[in-house]
């Protein structure tokens, strides 16, 4: 916390409150800063040219204020997965424009704290995940998560309001859960990814249900409740559909698309098998084979699922179909 002492066009004078050492490539939070997207977009394209021969899934940007530098980064690789981290008070206002142009949303919850107060933190954590929801995206909860684990040992347990607090990430929906300093920093970071792991597996997993415009296929597809469902989909439309019904339902996804697989792996509760070129013909045995193939993955926890199949209608037209099926 620093107290301002003068404000000018090129610095700020303050005073620090509190005795403190900043290190190396770490910041400073500027409540209500608004930053330089030129500035940013030369960041981002650099680290992207010199990360070229790296075989990577997926990229972070951080403090995103706008789709369009979102549009901007995807020219120069239109597979990659862009996880869009929402960090200050741009971010949040623009978070419907954002989301629906990200592929994931990870949320700072430090960084936002900083820059827009934290007695405004939790409204926006709930505005975020709703809107982020409604638009079909995973979302991803950051920072201190289990920071008071960084310098114990063995396997201890953190204070009960981060356990509060992971359990309320549930509630927000969250996809993953992602470990800073607790995997970055700790020599405890064995125990603390061991019982976080067994954690999440215990925690009840009855979510906020979320309203939603989806038409009346959708809506009948969410009348299905605890009965896994299994997707084949080329664009991936199919799966943000059901997205979008904020269920924690069990999805399988076959697809032939590599960033799909990719996106799949942000999603809770969803296995992805990549597959070769979906086929026009025999349609009916194509879907068969597959499924027979993983039929130990799909029927893990019973034998029934609901079958979702995005078949090839005429131009500019759209036939989905779903149909119960039996291990």
């Amino acid at each position: 916390i620093f107290k301002i002492k003068k404000i000018s066009k090129n610095f700020v004078w303050a005073r620090s409150m509190d005795n403190f050492e900043l290190k190396e490539k770490k910041g400073l939070n500027f409540p209500n800063s608004v930053y330089n997207e030129k500035i940013q977009k030369k960041i981002y394209l650099s680290f992207l040219r010199k990360t070229k021969g790296i075989k990577f899934d997926a990229v972070g940007l951080s403090y995103v204020q706008s789709a369009e530098l979102i549009n901007y980064i995807r020219k120069f690789n239109k597979d990659l997965i862009i996880v869009s981290k929402i960090e200050n008070s741009e971010g949040l206002k623009n978070i419907d424009q954002i989301s629906k142009k990200s592929d994931v949303v990870m949320v700072d919850r430090g960084d936002l704290s900083a820059e827009i107060g934290e007695h405004k933190l939790f409204s926006a954590m709930q505005e975020i995940s709703r809107i982020v929801k409604n638009n079909g995206k995973p979302l991803i909860l950051a920072t201190e998560n289990l920071e008071s684990m960084i310098f114990k040992k063995g396997l201890s347990t953190p204070t009960k309001s981060e356990i509060v607090s992971l359990a309320h990430s549930k509630n927000l929906l969250a996809d993953r859960i992602m470990l800073s300093d607790e995997t970055a920093t700790s020599k405890n970071w064995m125990n603390i990814i061991k019982w976080l792991d067994r954690f999440l597996k215990k925690l009840d997993t009855n979510n906020v249900k979320r309203k939603n415009k989806n038409n009346i296929f959708w809506k009948a597809v969410q009348q299905f409740k605890d009965i896994p469902i299994v997707i084949f989909t080329k664009k991936g439309y199919a799966l943000e559909k059901i997205n979008q019904t904020g269920d924690a339902t069990n999805l399988t996804v076959f697809t032939d698309s590599k960033k799909i697989k990719s996106f799949c792996d942000f999603k809770a509760n969803t296995s992805c098998f990549l597959i070769k070129n979906f086929t026009r013909n025999k349609t009916s045995k194509f879907i068969y084979n597959n499924i027979k193939k993983y039929k130990k993955s799909i029927f893990a926890k019973g034998n029934r699922a609901i079958l979702i199949y995005v078949a090839y209608p005429r131009k500019n037209s759209r036939a989905n179909t779903f149909s119960v099926i039996s291990r």
